[in-house]
């Protein structure tokens, strides 16, 4: 550890230099979240195709109804968009 903090490499070059998440899907733009995490973590990078997976494992049923919700909302919304247009 000395050894890299000596040679001006950091604990996270590592991860940095990674191209694919560990379950394989490759980290691009449309497949990276960055978040930020607390005082000891500082930002992240995070597959959304693996946290898409989590999620429908965890919620099961509920995701259905989840993106349904979603969706929905986004049609009231462009709804409201339209009759806004037209005053």
């Amino acid at each position: 550890m000395l050894d890299a903090i000596a040679g001006g490499l950091k604990p996270g070059a590592s991860n940095a230099s990674k191209t694919h998440c560990k379950r394989g899907h490759r980290y691009d733009l449309l497949n990276t979240a960055w978040r930020h995490g607390d005082w000891r973590h500082g930002v992240f990078r995070e597959c959304r195709e693996c946290t898409r997976m989590r999620n429908r494992r965890r919620l099961g049923p509920r995701i259905y109804l989840l993106e349904r919700t979603v969706e929905w909302q986004r049609r009231k919304n462009r709804g409201k968009e339209a009759d806004d247009g037209e005053a």
